[in-house]
């Protein structure tokens, strides 16, 4: 999923540009093309900011790092994911942050996970789940 948004967003970006460049009349620009343009720069500019950041927080965790650092790294790579909109890598990663979390007794983040679990079911149309997840994160 993720080639597939990197490589959707900048070919979205070059038909703006070519749909732009033919709606140039004496150098005068609708307002509605000019704020189509801004957001789609926007838009490619903030997938590419998190597929950066997800780069960066893989590399990190093949460093020799603490659990409890490697279990935050679990949830940020579970959240990026979730945003760059491939819900199912994100459950996997939110899940091997729920391991850990079981594994090392670090309750500061059940919170934090349920929640991530609710939201990303949410995002699989699976809303019997979704609901479970946030009712337990209410409990807690």
């Amino acid at each position: 999923m993720r080639t597939q948004t990197s490589q959707f967003i900048p070919s979205l970006l070059r038909e703006c540009l070519r749909n732009w460049n033919k709606n140039l009349d004496h150098n005068t620009l609708s307002k509605k093309s000019y704020i189509g343009f801004i957001f789609l720069l926007c838009c490619f500019f903030g997938f590419a900011q998190h597929a950066e950041n997800i780069e960066k927080l893989r590399k990190k965790l093949t460093e020799n790092i603490p659990d409890s650092t490697r279990l935050k790294i679990f949830y940020k790579l579970s959240d990026e994911i979730s945003y760059q909109g491939n819900p199912k890598e994100a459950l996997e990663w939110t899940q091997k942050c729920f391991d850990l979390a079981q594994k090392i007794n670090y309750q500061k983040i059940m919170w934090d996970v349920y929640n991530q679990f609710g939201n990303v079911h949410i995002s699989l149309s699976d809303y019997p789940k979704a609901i479970d997840y946030h009712q337990k994160a209410l409990k807690i």
